[in-house]
């Protein structure tokens, strides 16, 4: 069986949050909308999960029917 080395892995492999929400692939600034009561507030655990993981730093706020998440740092 051949290693092969330095292959990057994908980031949707590096947690849930990452696959099921772009959390990783935000930029400082950028924002998302997740509309829906309970899908909103499974965005915003999602959200604390993933900045306990790493440096990411996500604001949420309430929003017409739903939740939206801005990457802040």
């Amino acid at each position: 069986m051949k290693i092969d080395k330095n292959v990057p892995i994908p980031l949707e492999a590096l947690g849930h949050g990452g696959a099921k929400y772009p959390f990783r692939h935000m930029e400082v600034g950028d924002s998302i909308f997740i509309e829906g009561k309970e899908a909103g507030q499974r965005a915003k655990s999602a959200a604390f999960m993933m900045s306990k993981r790493t440096r990411l730093v996500f604001r949420v706020w309430r929003e017409n029917n739903g939740v939206r998440v801005w990457r802040v740092a």
